[in-house]
């Protein structure tokens, strides 16, 4: 009498099901993964505009001693915001543009990496102490450099005049 084996089908298909099942549950956790690290990055990116913009408007509200050269000129703050200390960092330099001051906030995404920079044009006021007051040009606010020549957003130490190529 042969004794033919029942159920032998049902556990490979079982087995089948159990392997795509954790392949599903894998491509899920790559997907959710992915997820969550571009939602840390905007996380981190929009306390970094944040902390950009609060730097522009705590500097506009600075008196600025009067520029004599052609250097920025910064001012930095440490302050406590629910507990987490944030550095405001703003900056001035002359515009190219007559009768105007080029205003730099910046922003930290990370401590290794780049600051996210703001910028904002305002013309500035003489106050009676010596210094200068800033008033902000309405719709001025901007995430790029606003000079002609994009170099002048740079910090000092980043900006050094490039060689004419004509010669080369």
């Amino acid at each position: 009498m042969e004794r033919r084996e029942q159920g032998s089908a049902m556990i490979l298909s079982i087995m089948m099901m159990m392997a795509l099942g954790i392949l599903v549950l894998t491509t899920l956790g790559q997907h959710l993964s992915g997820a969550l690290m571009l939602t840390s990055y905007e996380h981190r990116y929009l306390l970094a505009r944040e902390q950009a913009e609060s730097s522009l408007n705590w500097g506009l509200k600075q008196p600025w001693p009067l520029a004599t050269d052609d250097k920025w000129r910064c001012q930095r703050k440490d302050i406590s915001i629910s507990g987490l200390m944030q550095r405001l960092n703003c900056c001035i330099r002359l515009s190219l543009r007559e009768g105007l001051v080029l205003v730099k906030g910046e922003g930290t995404t990370m401590r290794s990496s780049t600051p996210l920079t703001l910028f904002q044009q305002a013309t500035p006021t003489s106050l009676p102490d010596g210094s200068w007051a800033l008033t902000a040009l309405k719709q001025s606010w901007l995430d790029f450099c606003p000079e002609s020549d994009v170099k002048r957003c740079e910090t000092d130490s980043d900006y050094a005049e490039e060689p004419d190529a004509k010669g080369i």
